[in-house]
């Protein structure tokens, strides 16, 4: 049984839900023959005759792109993609057409019926941040200073985006709130937690309200959305308020090693090392295999090195190069714990191999 969608149809028989959706090239479809090819409009021409959509783990997802057993990954995480930029068959590219997240008011209720309070907020929003949370440090994936009108699209302009540009003043936005009226009414903020992206759009948005000192409730309350805003602090050098999201996150979900690991952490660069060890060793036993396991190594290897237990620290950092020898972090910390050992004939050779990386 098939489904005619368009260029392509879906065949049942090999649908496997929720894991697997298969789409055969439709031989009855002719695509107009008037326009360009678009996103939204022109002919729509099947290149393949058959295209398998497979749902995947994130981790699944990374090693059958790695080896070769999927050919285009849709959507991968943020804290993976400069891992894939990396991987030499590998090309990527950022979003394939233009996309907008839009902080959004209920105009209809207070406080935001009251335009002057829309209006102060404006100093609060800071783009270039949110889109961090979404996308990463690299500009290359994403636009800031963006009005009503996406970046690349026809009526894009800059009229009267200066208030979106330069340091944000907080301070200052919370003086403007209480000229405008704010009362400190309680504004509940919806944030989707199914979408990873417009989930950190959220929670980036949220923090920022809340810095503007508006009265927050967040309707999302899982795992995933304390995990989402406990990065975003991190990403903000913001480590101590970021260690009760984790902690939330452990409460929730025990068996989650990657909210051992950042909380770890979180605890070495606020100077608790002494809980990092067991909790990256926490985040090794749960996940053996992980593609960040090279890092949660070197961590391990940091805080012995840092606590004089020089030979411990070259058996992790040792393990940390093994694993993952194109960091070059992990050749200058082992080469430094060498380098203060009787084995210091060992440390031209790293210290060379940093110097080529």
């Amino acid at each position: 049984m098939t489904q005619d969608n368009g260029p392509a149809s879906m065949d049942d028989w090999k649908r496997v839900e929720p894991a697997r959706s298969s789409f055969a090239r439709a031989t009855v479809y002719q695509p107009c023959t008037a326009g360009s090819v678009g996103f939204t409009s022109g002919p729509k021409i099947a290149h393949f005759d058959r295209v398998e959509w497979l749902t995947l783990d994130q981790f699944s997802a990374m090693a059958a792109l790695r080896n070769g057993e999927i050919d285009w990954w849709e959507l991968p995480p943020t804290d993976l993609v400069e891992q894939l930029a990396h991987t030499g068959d590998v090309a990527v590219i950022s979003q394939y057409a233009t996309a907008m997240g839009v902080l959004r008011f209920n105009h209809l209720h207070p406080p935001f019926d009251n335009a002057a309070v829309r209006q102060a907020l404006l100093g609060a929003v800071d783009q270039a941040e949110a889109m961090t949370a979404v996308a990463g440090t690299d500009r290359a994936f994403w636009h800031d200073g963006i009005g009503l009108f996406p970046a690349g699209t026809p009526f894009a302009n800059d009229a009267g985006i200066e208030v979106l540009r330069g340091p944000r003043d907080y301070p200052a936005v919370r003086q403007a709130l209480a000229s405008a009226g704010y009362n400190g009414e309680t504004v509940v903020v919806v944030a989707p937690t199914d979408v990873q992206p417009i989930h950190a759009l959220g929670l980036a948005g949220t923090d920022q309200l809340r810095r503007a000192g508006m009265a927050l409730l967040v309707s999302a309350g899982n795992s995933f959305a304390h995990f989402v805003k406990a990065v975003v602090l991190m990403a903000q050098w913001r480590y101590e308020e970021a260690i009760p999201e984790l902690e939330t996150v452990i409460a929730a979900d025990p068996n989650l090693a990657r909210a051992y690991a950042a909380l770890g952490w979180c605890k070495m660069m606020t100077g608790l090392i002494d809980e990092a060890i067991p909790l990256e060793e926490r985040a090794i036993r749960l996940s053996p295999r992980d593609l960040y396991i090279g890092i949660w190594y070197w961590r391990i290897g940091v805080v012995h090195l840092l606590q004089s237990r020089t030979d411990e620290a070259i058996v992790w950092l040792e393990k940390a190069r093994v694993v993952m020898p194109g960091y070059a972090l992990h050749h200058a910390w082992l080469a430094a714990a060498l380098a203060i050992t009787p084995r210091s004939s060992r440390v031209i050779r790293r210290a060379d191999l940093c110097d080529r990386r």
